[in-house]
């Protein structure tokens, strides 16, 4: 009997051990390397509408997961900017990151009031938006906005703001872009010494078309989407990878305002789509 017993265990235990399901796999938590670790960007209250759009305007921090940093830096002295780029080690990224959570970034939270918070008596109409976006331990991109630089923990966003806002890399370059946005339109001025436009004049006919009259209305603001080669000829006329510049062609002068994309930014669809607004 006692045999018996233990023989059907046996079979139990072999059974089983045959249905038994293989272990999932370990989850992969590691961050992909072009993803943002932080970012600053800042969106206006009252502006053209291309401001509004993620394409038309220049982030002035991004640093992604494999230490690839972009930041803005004045450019000339007509008061246009330069968007850098260097290469972080670990160690940097780390000692940054470190330096960023004791300024408070985890401590910031939305704010979009028009008033401040801690004085009420202290309201502004037409400021803009700070946005940050920080990778939090879960690995999420967490995004915060505060108007006006307003906050529960204005300290914090303020440490915040300042360090990125004003971050320098001694190795930074230019950043030359594979894409970008530029901004067409007819020019109230008439430069005599507008430089000339480098490309395809008939580039630049559609802003004319728009705006036959010259008032320059936001709606007759053309967006070109240039690619690599495009942009090198008109960084060669602008010295400059992001703002705006004077630009003659076939006795016109036209106004342009370039907007370097990001490594991994195509925003081609969204650009066609506002167009046809």
């Amino acid at each position: 009997m006692n045999r018996l017993i233990a023989l059907t265990l046996a079979l139990l235990l072999a059974a089983c051990a045959a249905e038994a399901v293989e272990p999932l796999p370990t989850p992969q938590t590691e961050t992909p390397v072009d993803a943002i670790l932080v970012q600053m960007d800042i969106e206006p209250t009252y502006s053209l509408p291309r401001y509004f759009q993620p394409f038309g305007r220049v982030k002035p921090f991004t640093l992604y997961a494999d230490g690839r940093v972009f930041y803005t830096a004045p450019a000339g002295e007509n008061g246009g900017q330069q968007l850098m780029t260097a290469q972080l080690t670990p160690e940097e990224v780390t000692a940054l990151l470190d330096e960023l959570r004791a300024d408070g970034i985890t401590q910031i939270e939305t704010y979009t009031d028009f008033c401040n918070p801690t004085n009420d008596q202290e309201c502004i109409a037409d400021a803009g938006l700070t946005l940050l976006r920080f990778r939090t331990d879960a690995d999420t991109l967490r995004e915060t906005r505060n108007y006006a630089g307003f906050a529960e923990n204005a300290e914090a966003l303020a440490a915040v703001t300042d360090r990125l806002g004003g971050y320098t890399h001694p190795q930074a370059e230019p950043y030359q872009p594979q894409t970008a946005a530029l901004f067409v339109s007819p020019a109230f001025e008439q430069a005599q010494d507008a430089p000339a436009w480098p490309l395809d004049p008939g580039l630049l006919r559609a802003a004319d078309a728009a705006d036959p009259a010259g008032t320059q209305l936001a709606g007759s603001t053309q967006i070109i989407v240039l690619d690599a080669a495009q942009i090198e000829a008109v960084l060669a006329l602008t010295g400059s990878n992001a703002g705006a510049a004077l630009v003659e062609s076939e006795g016109t002068v036209y106004s342009i305002d370039l907007v370097p994309w990001l490594p991994g930014e195509d925003y081609t669809d969204e650009v066609t789509e506002f167009q046809q607004q």
